[in-house]
């Protein structure tokens, strides 16, 4: 889906929409259209938030902030959100080889790492994490 075709989706809810949160990448601009995705949104009235902060940024440390919200059942995902949940039970690690040395981040599979990524750009913005330092973890199997 083009971001413009999602910002007309957010707008036409019959709800009044909160708050938006994004990838800090996509304030960015891209190459063929010389115009970044927050910006689109910003043109349609939609004020995406993100942070930049080293620590927002790292994956392994997102993905620890979200895993202490379901650990704790403080996560609640409504039996509706059938695409959401396949993404929980599908987003997983790259398998082991022999000796590999794999960073503690998950596979990049085209699926179901863009709604993980969404579910972890929510919790950083709504719940930064504070006072620690972003984390790489070697995983040695």
């Amino acid at each position: 889906i083009k971001t413009e075709e999602l910002a007309e989706k957010i707008l036409s809810k019959d709800y009044a929409v909160q708050q938006v949160y994004c990838d800090p990448a996509g304030a960015g601009v891209q190459s063929t259209s010389g115009i970044g995705d927050v910006e689109i949104f910003k043109k349609k009235g939609i004020f995406p938030r993100f942070r930049k902060d080293k620590i927002s940024r790292s994956i392994p440390s997102g993905i620890d902030l979200v895993r202490s919200f379901v650990e704790n059942a403080r996560l609640y995902v409504s039996h509706k959100c059938k695409g959401i949940i396949e993404d929980f039970e599908n987003y997983r690690y790259p398998d082991r080889k022999a000796n590999q040395q794999l960073k503690d981040e998950p596979l990049k599979d085209g699926r179901h790492d863009h709604g993980m990524d969404a579910v972890r750009y929510f919790f950083t913005n709504r719940f930064p994490i504070v006072k620690r330092e972003a984390i790489e973890i070697q995983r040695y199997w």
